[in-house]
């Protein structure tokens, strides 16, 4: 990728190898990328922001992904029910992120993916639903969004991630869309709130790696702080914070920003740790 900054929401996205449905919906789909080379393929499923609304799509993390397959990373890049779309928000978005993770297991073989070494990634809203895809394994046959033998993830990625569903409803960040999301605000329903919020749930006892820039005016990086700490206290998971000085929300997917370099660090001892 080149150095200078590239233009995310106005330049053409890159093309991927592939792209798969998952269901039968028109964004139940992916966009799969294939780094070269005979070995088996570390994978990278990335849910990208947006705030979950359908007008923001998988394509202003393409070139993110593009960048992440160069390192030698397969990635699959999900798109998933949103906002202003039919059968979109709860629970029927957290069901797509659960179809989008286990469909991996029928291309497996084919595109010679590496299952054993899978991390999920978001950014902004998507790092809620990639946090959320991570403990699948731990959730309880009780719950509502329960699937019966998940497809295990060995480490999750949260960028810029609105990662406190109810503090995010209570600050009423980017118009009270949490509450449209989740249908309704964290006291009007809590227990949806507890289900797939990662600040709530029960994490998956997985390193976690969390990543925010201190000049982000979309999602404030106290609330990755926040969640850091009460993460710390209340799981077994391995939780690593990392904020950026002089950095807003968009840098941390933009190949060319300053901080690439770092993020791309921190995937790859991440992936150290699970190897």
């Amino acid at each position: 990728m080149p150095n200078a900054y590239i233009p995310l929401f106005s330049t053409p996205p890159p093309p991927s190898d592939f792209i798969y449905p998952y269901g039968d919906q028109q964004s139940q789909f992916g966009q799969l990328r294939i780094p070269k080379g005979p070995q088996k393929h570390p994978v990278i499923i990335n849910f990208h922001g947006g705030w979950w609304r359908a007008k923001h799509d998988l394509n202003t993390q393409s070139y993110f992904c593009q960048a992440l397959t160069q390192q030698g990373f397969a990635t699959w890049n999900v798109e998933y029910t949103r906002i202003g779309e039919n059968q979109a928000c709860w629970p029927n978005t957290f069901q797509d992120v659960a179809n989008a993770v286990d469909f991996l297991r029928s291309i497996e073989e084919k595109h010679n993916l590496d299952l054993n070494r899978v991390i999920t990634l978001g950014f902004s809203a998507g790092a809620s639903l990639a946090l959320w895809a991570a403990s699948r394994p731990v959730i309880k046959p009780t719950s509502p969004l329960y699937t019966k033998n998940p497809l295990a993830v060995a480490g999750a990625v949260s960028l810029a991630g609105a990662i406190d569903l109810q503090e995010c409803s209570t600050r009423q960040l980017s118009d009270s869309v949490v509450d449209q999301f989740m249908g309704g605000n964290y006291f009007e329903k809590q227990e949806r709130y507890q289900l797939v919020s990662p600040a709530e749930f029960t994490l998956a006892a997985i390193p976690h790696l969390i990543i925010h820039g201190k000049e982000d005016t979309s999602v404030p990086y106290s609330i990755s702080e926040s969640f850091h700490q009460k993460a710390r206290e209340n799981t077994s998971a391995t939780i690593d914070l990392c904020l950026f000085d002089n950095c807003e929300h968009f840098d941390l997917i933009d190949p060319g920003s300053v901080f690439w370099p770092q993020i791309l660090k921190k995937i790859t001892t991440l992936y150290q740790k699970i190897a």
